[in-house]
């Protein structure tokens, strides 16, 4: 790497979790303890290197996202950075540097002669790239681009001076990474369709620039438009016979919808799955000519939002993959290619009887597809252009597809949702009841993924519009893939206030929420939970009262889920946690709007509502979390001898 007169670039690399620290977990913290944690940990990584006998320099960075930290902090950060700057002012030991100055006093560093690629917070660009709607949008942008360069790059085509420059700035603030940064489901500000806007009109302002007209797709949205709610939801697989029948007992547990307009041409879809096929059922009086069924799958390189016919502008309501054309003379299948329909064989049943038409798709013919996939259908009169759902899409996500091995099942009592035996819900009205009592909980796998199905006596709300539809509960689940082998860490996620019973320790924790899911693994040498910065999908399914956490394999290593250890257990999810509690709701001596009532006095209590523990199974869960001591420490002073310890269970037992 050299700089732009080919001199040496000096690279500081970041310390990804002291600076993480500061960024977005000590304004949790009391300011003292947090820059007496900072201290220690530069005072480990010193020892380490002694204990090593590295030779140096040595140099750590630490390196904020600098707009994200100051205002999560009680008086804007002033308690931590005072003691901070005390304590590293007394340091005997620690010195603090610039980088410009530590170049000055050690100017022969070490050279590297390949760098590895990444981000600031991670060892990859996943934020950035690799979802439909990231790779969706790097190909507006590379159209553009493109396009652009035959003025600027090849000079094939001439504009004024002027011109150029103007659409090279609008092409410039359309190549800033933030707008990338909003795309796909990783992150969301709660107004995503906003920043889409904001990238598609300054794409058009190139063409604009150069006076050429603004080609059509840039008036297409790349983010979806929202789903149409069902009017019943899928509640079960059921397989289909497809013979046009469309019998009741077969159609009974799929999605319906229904058109509330009685002249349309299309009156009502329905959908539904098994392991193998995708169903659709569609009721219409009036498709002499056929209909076409336009489908987005996930995870492909190229989506078209134009209708197959003549005129060719005729927009779908999505970026469609996928079309499937039935006609009285033949059936057809497409795919995208080069921004158009291509040929393709999809191997795919029809039959109709009378206004019913019944439709079987092979998942296995539209490529990988996984548990939790979601695909977007409508359906249209190739005739009259007529699209149904009208106001958007269908959506539907992936029952458990495929084979997979089940591990285990567990029922949960009803009406355990009280932690220790005694605690009661918010008073608010959003809590419902048994919104947090788990009804059974299993775990499955097959090649690709570890699969943990929670459903519920109560209902899954979403009342504070969460972008999977989980606002209330917090799920944590905690696997040991050695039992007894004193790996891992007995101590759960910060705020749960439990450990585990001796003998066990997590190697891998799934916290799962609505809007900051992680895996997680504790650190080889402190056991301090890391963000392992792996997917985690989280399909929720309210007709079902069931939530789904898909987990890749690789994490948990080469042992067999059959070997594995577990626990699993359900919180309240607060985006406003008390200090050191990693957002989990409160349990006081009396429940208030927004917290939970009937804890113990002390602050070691725990604020698990239900834990995942078999019907009939001694002791009961309310004996499990009421067995400790309760004391007045602090948050950041307590530790696993001050809380109540949870078994794990296996396999066989």
């Amino acid at each position: 790497m050299q700089g732009s007169q080919g001199e040496s670039v000096a690279i500081f690399f970041r310390d990804w979790t002291i600076s993480d620290k500061v960024g977005f977990t000590y304004s949790q913290t009391p300011g003292e303890d947090a820059a007496a944690d900072l201290m220690q940990r530069l005072e480990n990584i010193r020892q380490e290197l002694i204990k090593e006998n590295a030779s140096g320099p040595h140099i750590v960075s630490i390196v904020l996202d600098g707009e994200n930290a100051w205002e999560y902090y009680p008086n804007d950060g002033k308690e931590f950075l005072h003691a901070l700057y005390s304590m590293l002012s007394e340091s005997e030991t620690i010195k603090t540097v610039t980088p410009s100055e530590y170049l000055e006093m050690f100017p022969e560093q070490q050279e590297l002669e390949t760098l590895f690629p990444g981000a600031w917070f991670s060892q990859n660009y996943d934020t950035w790239i690799g979802e439909d709607e990231e790779n969706q949008a790097w190909n507006y942008l590379g159209k553009v681009r493109d396009y652009l360069a035959k003025y600027d790059v090849t000079g094939k085509r001439e504009a004024s001076e002027e011109a150029i420059a103007l659409a090279e700035d609008y092409m410039y603030l359309a190549e800033g990474s933030d707008w990338f940064w909003w795309y796909g489901s990783d992150q969301d500000s709660g107004q995503d369709e906003y920043f889409d806007l904001g990238f598609r009109q300054l794409l058009k302002k190139v063409y604009e620039s150069l006076g050429d007209e603004v080609p059509v797709f840039l008036s297409v949205p790349i983010i979806p438009p929202d789903a149409v709610e069902p009017d019943q939801y899928l509640t079960a697989a059921s397989t289909i016979t497809v013979d046009g029948q469309a019998t009741t007992e077969e159609w009974s547990t799929a999605a319906l919808y229904a058109n509330a307009d009685e002249a349309a041409v299309i009156q009502s879809m329905a959908i539904s799955m098994d392991a193998s096929n995708l169903y659709i059922q569609l009721n219409s009086d009036a498709l002499e000519n056929g209909f076409d069924l336009y489908l987005r799958l996930p995870n492909r390189t190229e989506y078209y939002p134009f209708m197959l016919n003549e005129n060719g502008t005729d927009q779908i309501g999505i970026a469609a993959s996928h079309l499937l054309r039935f006609t009285p003379d033949e059936q057809g299948s497409y795919i995208v290619e080069n921004e158009a329909w291509k040929v393709t064989e999809i191997d795919w049943t029809v039959a109709q009887q009378g206004s019913s038409i019944e439709i079987a798709i092979p998942f296995a013919q539209l490529g990988e597809l996984e548990t939790g996939d979601a695909i977007l259908i409508k359906a249209a009169d190739p005739s009259t252009l007529e699209a149904f759902p009208q106001d958007g899409p269908a959506e539907v996500n992936l029952l458990q597809i495929g084979t997979y091995t089940s591990v285990l099942t567990i029922q949960d009592p009803e009406g355990d949702d009280d932690g220790p035996g005694t605690y009661t819900y918010p008073t608010d009205t959003a809590f419902e009841p048994q919104v947090f009592d788990i009804n059974t909980f299993q775990v499955s796998y097959n090649d690709s993924y570890v699969l943990f199905d929670f459903t519920f006596f109560g209902p899954i709300t979403n009342a504070w519009g969460s972008s999977i539809d989980l606002s209330l509960q917090t799920m944590d689940v905690y696997v040991d893939t050695d039992p007894g082998n004193g790996t891992g860490s007995r101590v759960l996620l910060p705020g749960r206030n439990l450990g585990l019973e001796e003998g066990y320790g997590w190697d891998v924790a799934v916290w799962a929420e609505g809007w900051y899911p992680e895996i997680l693994a504790p650190d080889a040498n402190t056991g301090e939970a890391m963000n392992t910065n792996t997917e985690i999908k989280i399909l929720v399914d309210p007709a079902t009262n069931k939530v789904t956490l898909r987990v890749p394999r690789t994490v948990f290593g080469e042992s067999a889920p059959e070997t594995w250890a577990y626990a699993a257990i359900v919180l309240s999810q607060d985006g406003y946690p008390s200090t050191g509690v990693w957002r989990v709701r409160d349990v006081n001596q009396n429940a208030e709007q927004w917290r939970l009532g009937g804890a113990a006095t002390g602050n070691n209590h725990t604020r698990v509502v239900d834990m995942v523990w078999a019907t009939g199974n001694t002791p009961d869960q309310a004996t499990i979390l009421s067995n400790f001591t309760p004391n007045e420490k602090t948050q950041s002073e307590l530790s696993i001898e001050d809380f109540a310890l949870i078994p794990m269970f296996h396999v066989q037992n």
